[in-house]
């Protein structure tokens, strides 16, 4: 079965449908943290477009934009590093994209040096 996303003349064709609304997901969260990060004047933030525009690309979604205001962008440094480290591993575990995992990887561990944050294992 394939789900049909429309909306701000998008349409993307995924054959699952809750794969849709994880892609979507991610794609909101990713956002949200790259959108906090500018708001900090972190680095990382390449990384972290890379990563969306390797999403985007992978499931035909170039035309969305997720840059609208609509998502986060307030979260402290510390909360960014716990949001891109539970969506690296819905990265991993729901997409099997290894490439952006890693990418999100080198930001986490930006951040974390940056901050001297003490990482947690979900």
């Amino acid at each position: 079965m394939d789900a049909t996303l429309r909306g701000r003349g998008i349409e993307a064709r995924i054959p699952d449908s809750g794969l849709l609304a994880d892609v979507f997901g991610i794609l909101l969260l990713l956002m949200s943290a790259k959108l906090s990060l500018e708001t900090h004047g972190v680095g990382c933030i390449d990384n972290l477009r890379r990563c969306i525009g390797g999403i985007q690309k992978r499931y035909d979604l170039q035309n969305c934009d997720f840059d609208d205001g609509t998502v986060c962008n307030k979260l402290r440094v510390d909360g960014i590093v716990r949001l891109l480290e539970y969506v690296q591993g819905e990265v991993r575990d729901q997409l099997n994209d290894e490439k952006s995992a890693y990418e999100i990887k080198i930001c986490i561990d930006h951040l974390t040096n940056l901050q001297s944050i003490p990482r947690k294992r979900w």
